[in-house]
């Protein structure tokens, strides 16, 4: 409802909130946590705020990191990880920190793999 009145900050905030509720109940909830947490970082990045935006990522990526054992449809969270990375690596070059950047970006064709 937010994000469609564009209430930006307001959807960020139920975002994170979500996404932390997810990740507390962990096992298949993760994905929603890392969903959550994507969508989060994707409003920051759109007001910005890289710095923000680059915390969420990483959150996003982690939870889908810890999914990989378990999760059945490899290609789909092979494809929402290499996204994120991606999303990362340009947000810190947004902010010139160029080697976070190449870092995520090798990290994404990593994924490719």
């Amino acid at each position: 409802m937010y994000l469609n009145e564009g209430k930006y900050v307001e959807a960020i905030k139920y975002y994170i909130y979500a996404g932390e509720s997810y990740q507390k109940d962990g096992g298949i909830f993760l994905e929603d946590a890392a969903n959550c947490f994507n969508n989060a970082a994707t409003l920051y990045t759109e007001m910005g705020n890289f710095d923000k935006a680059i915390i969420y990522y990483q959150k996003a990526i982690d939870c889908y990191v810890n999914l990989i054992p378990e999760y059945d449809d490899k290609k789909t969270l092979y494809h929402n990880l290499v996204a994120c990375c991606e999303d990362l690596g340009i947000a810190s070059s947004a902010i010139e920190d160029f080697e976070t950047s190449a870092k995520f970006i090798i990290k994404a064709l990593e994924f490719l793999v």
